[in-house]
C-alpha cells in the first residue's frame, strides 16, 4: 500500500488549523463570564491540589520541627490564595495588577539613579494602574480574550486556506485507480517534415 505522505502533511495541517479555529470561537463566542469563571476555578484547582498535601504534612511535622513552619505557613497562604482565585478572582487580579503598575513602580523610582527619568517611563503604568481603580481588571482581560478570538479564528482559517494551497499547488502528480503515483503524460500532436 503507498503511503502518500503529503497528504498526511495536510491532514495534520486542517487539523491544527481547525483546533486554532475552534479555539478562537470559544475565545470569541463563550460569554466572557462563563468563560473567566471557568479559567480561573481551573487555575485556583490546581494551586490548591498542588499545595493542599504539603500543607497538611509541613503543618504535622511543624511541632516537631519549627523549621517547617515557615513551609506551612507559605502552603497554606496558597491555599487561600487558590480559593481567592476561584470565588473572588476580580479583586484578586485587581490587586495583583495593582501592586505591579503602582507598587513596582514605585519601587523601581526609588533605586534608579536617575528618578527622573525613570519617573517619565514609569508614567504609563501609573495611568494605567489608575484606570484599573475605575475599570474592573475582568473587563480588560474580557477585552484582551476577545481579540485573541478573533485572532486565532483569522489564524485557523489561513492555516486551511495555506495548507490545502500546499497540496494542491503541486499538480505534476496524479493518482490511478491502483493509489501509485505517477508523472502526468503529456501528448504533443507533432508531424515531421523533411526539411531541404
Amino acid at each position: 500500500m503507498f503511503l502518500d505522505g503529503r497528504k498526511i502533511i495536510l491532514q495534520r495541517g486542517i487539523i491544527l488549523g481547525i483546533i486554532t479555529l475552534a479555539l478562537g470561537a470559544v475565545l470569541l463566542f463563550v460569554p466572557t463570564d462563563s468563560l473567566l469563571n471557568f479559567i480561573f476555578v481551573l487555575i485556583g484547582l490546581f494551586i490548591i491540589l498542588d499545595n493542599i498535601i504539603p500543607c497538611i504534612t509541613y503543618w504535622n511535622v511543624a511541632s516537631s520541627n519549627p523549621k517547617v513552619t515557615s513551609l506551612a505557613i507559605i502552603s497554606t497562604i496558597s491555599v487561600i490564595f487558590g480559593f481567592s482565585i476561584i470565588f473572588w478572582h476580580n479583586t484578586v487580579l485587581t490587586i495583583i495588577l495593582a501592586i505591579w503598575l503602582i507598587i513596582f513602580p514605585i519601587v523601581r523610582i526609588i533605586l534608579s539613579t536617575n528618578r527622573l527619568d525613570q519617573l517619565k517611563k514609569e508614567i504609563p503604568l501609573f495611568i494605567f494602574g489608575v484606570l484599573l481603580m475605575f475599570v474592573p481588571a475582568e473587563s480588560i482581560i474580557g477585552i484582551i480574550l476577545k481579540v485573541f478570538g478573533g485572532i486565532f479564528m483569522a489564524l485557523g482559517v489561513l492555516m486551511i486556506v495555506y495548507w490545502i494551497y500546499w497540496y494542491y499547488k503541486d499538480n505534476n502528480l496524479v493518482v490511478d485507480n491502483n493509489n501509485e503515483e505517477k508523472k502526468d503524460r503529456v501528448v504533443i500532436d507533432a508531424k515531421i517534415k523533411d526539411l531541404d
